[in-house]
């Protein structure tokens, strides 16, 4: 049974549009061994949950692990996820991310950092 905990991302400044379920195992993953980092640059942002990057000089799809978005059916709320998504995450811009592994569509599943922290952060009562 997975525990599943509502966090908030402060950095995009939406309360209630943008949240993520995080597992027990995210949010445990200090104690596994460390995965690696990569530094890529952004090319799009797909959906609230999704980035286009630059990984090794070919353009990637990257789902961001531990968040969960609205569905693009689910308006407005997705579109405002998107757009809250690109406000944080401009074209061009290096991020640094933590590779997971890959889902059955073949995306890289990432953490995504800024300056080494997480991107998610607890929500605050």
């Amino acid at each position: 049974l997975m525990q599943r905990l509502l966090f908030q991302i402060p950095a995009i400044g939406v309360s209630g549009v943008v949240t993520a379920a995080l597992s027990a195992l995210c949010a445990n993953a200090g104690n596994a061994q460390p995965h690696p980092l990569s530094t890529v640059t952004v090319l799009a942002v797909n959906n609230g949950q999704e980035v286009l990057v630059d990984l090794d000089g070919k353009g990637r799809a990257v789902r961001l692990a531990c968040l969960q978005a609205p569905l693009a059916q689910q308006t407005p709320w997705s579109t405002v996820a998107t757009a809250q998504l690109r406000k944080a995450l401009p074209v061009g811009s290096e991020v640094t991310l933590e590779l997971r592994a890959r889902d059955v569509y073949v995306r890289v599943i990432a953490r995504l950092l800024f300056v080494r922290h997480q991107f998610l952060s607890p929500a605050k009562s």
